[in-house]
């Protein structure tokens, strides 16, 4: 287990039991819902985290995104960490034990402690720390984005560059939707709070732009990471279909062969 004390007084324990535990649960509950988790831009984000550390921006469109986040980070392979509503965190409180940490969207002088104390947890390369800027959920279509300047202020106190991570849920072929993130090109962390924001927006906008051509079959750039794991099932329900058709089917093909012999006489 590591720990880290923040300045506004909060542990954060990495717990690695549960983290080896929860992952790879998260992983088949995602192959099983999902028709495949498609990533785009994941290569270069690592080969970035083992230069400098990173805040990874992401729409918030889904309840399925805490536990995406949990498969990427495990793909990452990277310390990383999440800021998360304290009232949320409180009724879930396992998710501090993968590093979530409270921002207290209640009270804003709170929050903005909450947010500069978590600067301390971007000292280094291969650490990333996980930011919602919308704060709550919103379809993905919705325009503008509705970012908050609680990104630019971690900016600005880590002095860590923004990736902007785009998520979705399109539906293409399967009854299920597909799970879609891309990684952007890290932002320039000098930039003013308004001019980061405008970036970021540009940019997650371009990546849910990209989503629709995946679902419409343009899959370029791309990589499925977790596979759809339904097959099996299938292959299953299939047999055991066909092995209850087996009577029928054979009752069926003796009754026309005697019907065709009466026929024939």
């Amino acid at each position: 287990m590591s720990e880290v004390v923040l300045s506004s007084g909060h542990v954060v324990r990495h717990r690695r039991w549960f983290q080896r535990v929860f992952r790879p649960y998260v992983r088949r509950k995602l192959a099983r819902s999902f028709d495949g988790v498609h990533v785009a831009g994941l290569a270069a984000v690592r080969a970035r985290l083992d230069q400098e550390p990173l805040i990874l921006a992401a729409n918030h469109c889904s309840w399925w995104d805490a536990l995406l986040l949990v498969a990427l980070d495990d793909l990452l392979g990277c310390e990383s960490y999440c800021l998360m509503d304290a009232d949320n965190l409180r009724k879930l409180p396992f998710f501090g034990w993968l590093g979530a940490v409270p921002l207290d969207r209640g009270h804003p002088k709170k929050a903005i402690k909450d947010l500069r104390a978590s600067a301390a947890l971007l000292l280094r390369p291969n650490q990333a720390m996980w930011i919602f800027p919308q704060g709550r959920l919103y379809p993905p279509e919705l325009r503008p984005l509705r970012l908050q300047s609680g990104v630019a202020m971690l900016a600005r106190a880590s002095k860590a560059r923004v990736v902007p991570v785009s998520f979705s849920y399109p539906f293409r072929e399967a009854p299920q939707p597909a799970a879609v993130v891309s990684f952007g090109a890290p932002l320039d962390a000098d930039s003013s709070g308004k001019a980061l924001l405008l970036a970021l927006e540009e940019a997650l906008v371009e990546g849910l732009a990209s989503h629709t051509a995946f679902a419409a079959g343009d899959t370029a750039g791309f990589e499925t990471l977790i596979g759809d794991d339904r097959d099996g099932e299938a292959g299953l329900a299939s047999r055991i279909l066909s092995w209850f058709g087996r009577k029928p089917r054979a009752a069926l093909e003796a009754g026309q062969a005697s019907l065709e012999e009466q026929q024939r006489v």
